[in-house]
């Protein structure tokens, strides 16, 4: 494996943040880790650039050990959710700062720079500062400045937060186009689900002090290892038994419609998303929340029913397993 961790180990204090976490990823792959705020995502993007050393485990990358190295010696660039950009520098200087650093010829400096200077779309923005850049190009600059170097692992944490919706949208495509063409092993910070399934290769999911499930997007999604999983990442909710529902399997019937179950919902909230109604329900007895997609109108108070056709639309979760 190109990237390899094993039996991590991370505490503040006597808080423990991760232990017992094992992570192989292949050259060229990108995970993206997605977990409940709080739970030590980015203190693990941190142990693993070298500004955060672990309690223990091992990390290697290209079979070289990494655990115990300071983060100038990792080939290991982090970007963070901010641009953080040098306001001082023009954009050509703030894209070749880390090769002047590496010591690198005026002549490579001039070459590697302007190559990635069109990868990103900016020729004619060389010349200008951070300020008098949008927020998607201060982002576009700061991976390419991170790219330069040709680092053996990129980490990023969460780097869309800051953006509007459409420009994220816009910002995520490109960059997974750009990383699969440098062929870049990436590991992806995100509290996105959507975000999470488009630019994973594999999805890990975080929680518990641990990844609980690491697999790609379709898999987890549709076969969820326990009932935190399925409750967490997958469109659905888990009800009595440990049971796992997926909300898309569940219509709004009539009263006395026969069904194999059936749910008192309140509709909490509506939106419209690539020309489709969305509805928001809570589901009292269950304790949960799920979404729908509904063409009849509803709107936020209604009391409808919904129902469960078939038993076999469960996933039946017991003592951590499913069956």
């Amino acid at each position: 494996m190109y990237i390899d961790l094993q039996s991590l180990a991370k505490s503040f204090q006597e808080q423990l943040i991760f232990q017992d976490l094992h992570l192989q990823m292949k050259k060229g792959e990108i995970i993206a880790v997605v977990g409940p705020s709080g739970t030590g995502k980015s203190t693990l993007l941190r142990c693993l650039a070298g500004l955060e050393n672990v309690d223990g485990g091992s990390i290697k990358i290209d079979e070289d050990e990494m655990t115990h190295l300071q983060a100038s010696e990792r080939p290991v660039t982090m970007m963070f959710q901010q641009p953080l950009l040098f306001g001082h520098m023009t954009v050509w200087e703030n894209i070749v700062y880390g090769l002047k650093l590496l010591k690198k010829s005026k002549q490579k400096i001039e070459e590697i720079g302007q190559q990635y200077l069109k990868l990103i779309q900016m020729e004619d923005a060389r010349n200008k500062y951070p300020d008098e850049l949008s927020g998607g190009q201060q982002q576009r600059v700061a991976l390419a400045r991170a790219l330069v170097t040709n680092p053996k692992l990129l980490l990023l944490d969460e780097p869309f937060s800051s953006l509007d919706n459409e420009l994220r949208h816009t910002m995520r495509e490109w960059v997974k186009n750009i990383l699969k063409k440098e062929e870049m092993t990436a590991i992806f910070v995100t509290h996105d689900m959507e975000e999470a399934m488009l630019l994973g290769d594999r999805v890990a999911v975080f929680m518990d002090q641990t990844l609980l499930q690491v697999g790609e997007p379709k898999d987890i999604y549709e076969r969820p290892a326990n009932a935190k999983v399925a409750k967490f990442f997958c469109d659905g909710f888990v009800y009595e038994n440990n049971s796992f529902v997926f909300s898309n399997r569940l219509k709004i019937i009539n009263q006395n419609e026969t069904v194999f179950r059936k749910w008192e919902a309140v509709v909490k909230n509506t939106w419209m998303k690539h020309g489709q109604t969305f509805y928001q329900l809570s589901i009292s007895e269950c304790d949960a929340d799920i979404h729908i997609i509904e063409s009849s109108p509803l709107r936020v108070g209604d009391v409808i029913t919904i129902g469960l056709r078939e038993e076999k639309d469960l996933y039946v979760f017991h003592g951590g397993e499913k069956e």
